[in-house]
């Protein structure tokens, strides 16, 4: 597992699933709590 700050102050996470593909997630809004939801990158 990884964490990024963007550059607006979004935290970013980036994790590989138990199907062995690369995820991320990040905050919808600097310092907020909500999140984007797990996305697949491909």
């Amino acid at each position: 597992m990884g964490v990024a700050i963007r550059p607006d102050c979004r935290l970013e996470i980036f994790s590989i699933g138990t199907d062995n593909a690369a995820y991320n997630n990040w905050q919808t809004a600097p310092h907020a709590g909500s999140w984007s939801g797990w996305n697949k990158l491909t």
